[in-house]
């Protein structure tokens, strides 16, 4: 049973919406005020995740999105999405480049699924996460189900 500890200090995170221009361009000015208004409320801004789009995007928006966020940080905590789905190669060294490329920014990585983890047993599913995670100073991760994206998957217990 989790204790209630009274007094903590709470942590939000906010996943950040990238919003786009008729012409199909990332709004990066209206993106640039929505991580303002976040940080201004006290929330932590997670960028490059599904609410920004990330699986739409290429490795060099996603790149300028990073360091459009950590301009705005400036210092300030955020999360920033791994996304390899569609990329070859091996497994851990794909998530390694993109932790690596958002801890060197200041940001803390949160894995996203991709297709190749779903053909993965169980053990190696694990293995290629724990190895991820030692070359990190912290790491998130989470599943999406194949409602909200095809390259989910809901894990076993």
């Amino acid at each position: 049973m989790n204790k209630i500890i009274p007094h903590r200090k709470i942590e939000g995170i906010s996943a950040i919406l990238l919003p786009f221009q008729t012409d199909g361009t990332p709004d990066l000015e209206a993106f640039t005020a929505h991580l303002e208004r976040t940080y201004a409320a006290g929330l932590i801004s997670a960028v490059n995740m599904d609410t920004g789009y990330v699986n739409h995007l290429t490795n060099s928006e996603c790149e300028h999105i990073l360091d459009l966020t950590v301009s705005i940080a400036q210092g300030r905590r955020f999360i920033a999405g791994a996304f390899i789905e569609g990329e070859s190669g091996d497994l851990v060294s794909l998530y390694e480049q993109k932790t690596d490329a958002i801890q060197k920014r200041g940001g803390q990585p949160i894995l996203f699924q991709c297709s190749q983890l779903q053909s993965l047993s169980d053990e190696d599913l694990i293995q290629v996460y724990q190895q991820v995670a030692k070359q990190c100073d912290s790491l998130l991760a989470f599943e999406l189900g194949k409602m909200f994206a095809p390259f989910g998957q809901i894990y076993s217990l």
